[in-house]
């Protein structure tokens, strides 16, 4: 005689795999509207950075027209030496742009990015 043996089911429902669908579309969404952003900022860093380290003794008009002609240069739209905050304390030169965005997600629901880049070099 053999022994009856439940063995119990094992995998994903419909639902489950509907929900698993709909979370990666979500996630998916909010990463191809946040990533321009990010991106933007970490070109803003490094360039706050670059320019920080080689215009150490340069006056506020200078590092403002530099700003301005390497913001062209890496394509950032929307950024100008207007946005440019020049700190000299503590023997440091700081560097900093505050950045900002809202990007439209579905309907009414909105995506608020907010971000300071930031640079600081020691004075000579």
């Amino acid at each position: 005689m053999k022994a009856n043996t439940a063995k119990s089911q094992q995998g994903v429902t419909l639902i489950g795999l509907a929900f698993f669908l709909a979370l990666g579309t979500v996630v998916a969404l909010i990463g191809m509207r946040a990533a321009p952003f990010y991106i933007d900022y970490f070109t803003m860093r490094s360039m706050l950075q670059n320019l920080a380290s080689e215009k150490r003794t340069a006056t506020d008009r200078e590092l403002r027209r530099d700003f301005d002609m390497r913001a062209n240069t890496n394509y950032l739209i929307g950024y100008g030496s207007g946005d440019l905050v020049i700190d000299r304390d503590n023997g440091y030169l700081t560097l900093t742009v505050s950045m900002s965005d809202k990007k439209s997600l579905v309907g009414g629901v909105s995506l608020l990015m907010e971000l300071d880049a930031k640079a600081s070099a020691i004075l000579n």
